[in-house]
């Protein structure tokens, strides 16, 4: 079929997330004067984590349109 199933997507999601997290870590270790990237980096990383969970939402509305039209097309098969 092409393209990511759900099982992959959500797996990209955790490990998206699980790197998030220990730049996240790093960053906060750093000495004090570098402040104002963290909370920059924190910010954009806080932004990257929205748009994966927008592209994960439009992504399963794809795999459910995929399911309605395959389930249509199977009825209009057996009807014939």
């Amino acid at each position: 079929m092409g393209g990511l199933g759900l099982l992959e997507f959500a797996i990209i999601v955790v490990v998206i997330r699980a790197v998030q997290q220990v730049v996240v870590t790093f960053l906060k270790r750093r000495p004090a004067d570098s402040g104002n990237d963290v909370a920059a980096l924190a910010e954009r990383l806080e932004r990257l984590e929205q748009a994966v969970e927008a592209s994960a939402v439009e992504i399963e509305r794809i795999g459910e349109g995929q399911r309605f039209l395959t389930s249509a097309l199977t009825q209009r098969r057996n009807e014939t």
